[in-house]
């Protein structure tokens, strides 16, 4: 007889308390390699530099943690979508994926939705299909009062027939959504109740199906990737806000370290380029009832008739006669309603190489001085907003700065006062040191230059007045024949 044989064998409720024990060993299991997985996608997707390498690093965590074989992640990009990463596609497939419009379509589906969103509906379990049914029911029921019952009614077919809609979608993939499709299912995220990225899934390795668990837990990732996501971009922002700040910091500097106008004027086309960039930029000055030219980007010297040479011409006397700020590219020319100045900037556009124009009135509570314009080849310029506010600071530091150069040019003896202006700069420029150096050689120089001046002797008429007066009287009449003391001695 073996020993097992001797074993009493295990009663149903110590079998069952066993299977519990197993499944909940499992369970442990489940939840520990999702916390592990957690954990490490959020230190992926924190190392990361830039938007593109956070992505690709949460990419390639997930779809290891999850066995996806094929997955991607778009980014939300204003009002379209931008590829940010890929996994387990080759070139050809990423470059024909980042034009993919059934893609595109497919997330703006999902983000529209903010529910998952299946093309293939093989890829999920039936909890999905009955997630997805009462998220879309759950919507329905909060629009507003006078499509509340037809709402109600779309919800409750939808709900009776979600697995008619799951056959629907499956069927459509069959047909050639996956053909027209990279992925199967498609899943937004949104943070601050605007869209943030895609995340699009595949099928899985050895043909698992997605459970609504995983599809959630998938959706908790994406919240943390889009906060991390959004981190970096306020980084990147407040980077490039900050490196605007400091070019308009440099101009400014320039422009106001002169007190000559052309110096001023150069300064600032010069310069401009540092806070928002462009090809060729001019200041054009009033005179009378015209714009005149004064400055250009890159020049030292305009000829007469440089306005006619750049085709400038006609839109300085437009923006004479409609002095504001103006921007306008080729490509708006094409609008419905044209934008002002159509057939001026047509004509404009059409003679020279510039395909993008912009202009900043340099306007104070005096009136009009003239204006900033800035050209570019780019068929549509577009600025930032954070750009066009630091144009507009740029803007009237350059009227602060060629309103006081044209005062001082009116004043009376400048050409005294710049001398003594630059000597006190070059003065409050040297060390203490340097100072007491420079003022002792000054009056050194001073004595050198004065010597000459004073000589030892000086000649001409000199008279000698006594100090003291003592008067000597003779005790009788006679005349003094001869003095036995002479002058100055003492008796």
């Amino acid at each position: 007889m073996s020993p097992r044989a001797t074993l009493t064998p295990g009663t149903d409720r110590e079998q069952e308390l066993q299977r519990e024990l197993q499944q909940a060993y499992e369970h442990l299991t489940d939840i520990t390699s999702r916390l592990l997985l957690a954990n490490e996608a959020a230190e992926a997707a924190l190392s990361g530099g830039d938007r593109t390498e956070i992505s690709d690093r949460f990419l390639r965590t997930t779809a290891r943690g999850i066995q996806v074989q094929r997955a991607a992640l778009f980014l939300v990009e204003g009002d379209g979508f931008s590829l940010g990463a890929t996994f387990g596609l080759n070139d050809e497939e990423q470059e024909t994926l980042a034009s993919s419009m059934a893609d595109i379509e497919a997330c703006q589906a999902a983000v529209e939705g903010r529910v998952a969103h299946l093309v293939d509906g093989n890829l999920v379990a039936e909890d999905v299909h009955a997630a997805i049914a009462a998220s879309a029911a759950e919507a329905e029921a909060t629009e507003d009062e006078e499509t509340e019952e037809e709402a109600e009614a779309e919800g409750a077919d939808d709900g009776g027939d979600a697995e008619e809609q799951g056959e629907t979608e499956e069927g459509a993939a069959g047909e050639g959504g996956t053909d027209a499709s990279f992925f199967g299912i498609y899943l937004p995220v949104h943070l601050a109740d605007e869209p943030a990225a895609v995340l699009a899934l595949g099928d899985r390795a050895g043909g698992i199906v997605y459970r609504n668990e995983d599809l959630v837990f998938l959706q908790y990732l994406l919240r943390q990737f889009a906060l991390t996501l959004n981190r970096s971009t306020l980084l990147e922002q407040n980077q490039q806000r900050l490196e605007e700040l400091d070019a308009l910091l440099r101009v400014s500097r320039e422009i106001t370290s002169t007190l000559d106008l052309d110096s001023v004027l150069r300064s600032v086309v010069n310069t401009v380029a540092a806070v928002v960039h462009n090809d060729r930029a001019e200041i054009a000055l009033v005179r009378g009832e015209k714009l005149a030219l004064r400055a250009v980007s890159g020049m030292t010297r305009l000829d007469p008739d440089q306005a006619e040479i750049f085709k400038i011409v006609t839109p300085l006397e437009y923006l004479r006669t409609h002095p504001r700020r103006l921007h306008v590219g080729a490509d708006d020319l094409d609008a419905d309603p044209p934008p002002p100045g159509h057939d001026v900037f047509a004509e404009y556009f059409s003679a020279q190489q510039m395909r993008s124009f912009m202009a900043l009135p340099l306007t104070d509570d005096q009136g009009l001085l003239g204006f900033l314009c800035l050209e570019s080849r780019q068929e549509s310029w577009d600025v930032e907003p954070a750009e066009g506010d630091t144009l507009s600071i740029l803007a009237a530091q350059t009227t602060v700065a060629i309103r006081n150069a044209t005062l001082y040019s009116e004043i009376p003896l400048r050409g005294v006062s710049l001398p003594v202006a630059r000597l006190r700069g070059r003065l409050g420029a040297l060390t203490p040191r340097g100072r007491v150096v420079a003022a002792v050689a000054s009056v050194a120089t001073l004595v050198a230059l004065l010597l000459p001046i004073v000589p030892e002797r000086a000649g001409g008429a000199a008279e000698v007045r006594p100090l003291q007066f003592q008067g000597v009287r003779a005790v009788t009449k006679g005349v003094v024949s001869r003095a036995l003391i002479s002058e100055a001695r003492r008796s």
